[in-house]
């Protein structure tokens, strides 16, 4: 076998594997007396099929297969010996197994750069405490939403998230576009008529139930009648009726209704939530800030064919979106462009940490997602392990599980929390080395 490697431009190799004539008729002739000990043919005993007829059953088939092994074989002793480092897809130039086999193959190679120490990256501190005026907007939104439709009268005034019901007619001009009856609409809540909501609001707050709602508008796009869209009209209706939601009373027997024992408790767990999610926030907004900081660090050439071959993807499939949906947004090279350049640098650089710091998947690590899977969907683990087992989803999952993985960790080293946790873990240590003593 002869395997050779050769620069085909910045960060893209060929390899040619040669395999000689001899080499594959040998190869070929264990195959065929492989195929021959195991075959079961009609009127041939198991194990006594003749290699002639063999070979001409199966011949094309032997040859593919021998061509397939001997390839991998080649591929792994030209990536080992010359220590490459693949990405994207393999762009096949030659494989031919006339008078011997040459198979000839183009891809990229990943770049070699060095990742900064953690220590000279930066990111956003935020103290994640929840204040008492955080606390008690919560609570008002719950009771809010546990509250009471209440039915308003003549003597109170319209506000907004009111909940009203119209009747009355559109026109333009002398012609009666559209009789309303029994409309309901949210005070504030969209649009109405193409009247803005802030707009109506403040028109309704000088009105109460059975008083007139009256203004000039721009009918909107989509109006029906399809003929008066667009069109300058007169909106005049007047209140039917109009309900307001009442808060709850927050107190024990509120709480209560929401699960738990008393207030006490329900400020406790709104809390927490509350945190949990200033947590998130803080930790998506950090992990982007390292992102950008490790990207503006590193400084290195992108694999060109795949990062061609991506942007042509990404804006085929924008121009795509742009046909099927007039509301789409425009496509913009330049954007597409920069976002590419951006994703695959940071593809890069995560899996650059992923290979620094020998970050893996552990069997815990895809039961979690899988357990996380199943209470979503309400299947079996098994179940759903099975099925992205057999579809090929499980690769999949396991990278991603590293790339969060990678990104965790490398975040963690940023802002010193494996110190912290090694140090917090030493003192409790002691605490026990100290409490044995005793």
């Amino acid at each position: 076998m002869e395997v050779s490697v050769a620069d085909a431009g910045p960060l893209r190799k060929t390899v040619t594997i040669i395999y000689t004539k001899d080499e594959i008729e040998a190869r070929e002739a264990d195959k065929i007396a492989q195929y021959s000990s195991q075959l079961n043919l009609k009127g041939f005993r198991k194990g006594k099929t003749p290699k002639g007829l063999v070979k001409k059953r199966y011949g094309k088939a032997i040859q593919n297969e021998i061509a397939d092994e001997l390839i991998q074989s080649g591929m792994r002793q030209a990536m080992q010996e010359n220590e490459l480092d693949p990405i994207g897809p393999f762009a096949d130039e030659d494989r031919s197994i006339d008078n011997g086999l040459t198979y000839k193959t183009s891809f990229d190679i990943k770049p070699s750069f060095e990742l900064p120490e953690p220590e000279s990256i930066e990111v956003t501190k935020e103290e994640t405490e929840v204040t008492d005026e955080e606390l008690q907007e919560e609570l008002d939104g719950f009771a809010k939403r546990g509250g009471d439709h209440q039915e308003l009268t003549a003597d109170d005034k319209l506000a907004k998230d009111d909940s009203i019901t119209l009747s009355g007619k559109i026109t333009s001009g002398d012609e009666t576009v559209r009789e309303i009856h029994d409309l309901n609409h949210l005070l504030g809540g969209y649009p109405l008529f193409g009247k803005e909501p802030d707009e109506i609001v403040e028109l309704a707050e000088k009105i109460s139930v059975g008083e007139a709602l009256e203004f000039d508008t721009t009918l909107p796009e989509r109006f029906k009648p399809e003929e008066w869209a667009e069109k300058e009209a007169n909106i005049s209706v007047t209140v039917q009726s109009a309900t307001r939601m009442q808060p709850a009373t927050i107190d024990d027997e509120f709480a209560k209704r929401m699960g738990v024992e008393n207030l006490e408790e329900l400020n406790d767990r709104v809390r927490q939530s509350i945190e949990q999610r200033k947590q998130q926030s803080v930790r998506q907004k950090q992990v982007e800030e390292m992102t950008d900081a490790l990207i503006e660090a590193t400084d290195f050439e992108l694999p060109e064919n795949l990062f061609n071959g991506m942007l042509d993807e990404n804006i085929q499939g924008a121009e795509q979106a742009k046909e099927q949906n007039e509301n789409a947004p425009d496509v913009d090279k330049d954007e597409i462009t920069k976002n590419t350049e951006k994703f695959l640098r940071r593809h890069l650089i995560i899996d650059a940490i992923i290979s620094k710091y020998n970050i893996q998947a552990q069997r815990q690590d895809l039961d979690q997602q899988l357990m996380m899977a199943a209470f979503q969907s309400g299947r079996k683990v098994e179940d759903i392990e099975k099925e992205i087992t057999q579809n090929g989803q499980i690769n999949q999952i396991l990278h991603e599980i590293v790339e969060a993985k990678a990104i965790e960790f490398m975040l963690s080293k940023i802002l010193g929390e494996d110190e912290a946790a090694a140090e917090a873990e030493h003192v409790e240590e002691e605490v026990e080395e100290t409490a044995d003593a005793e």
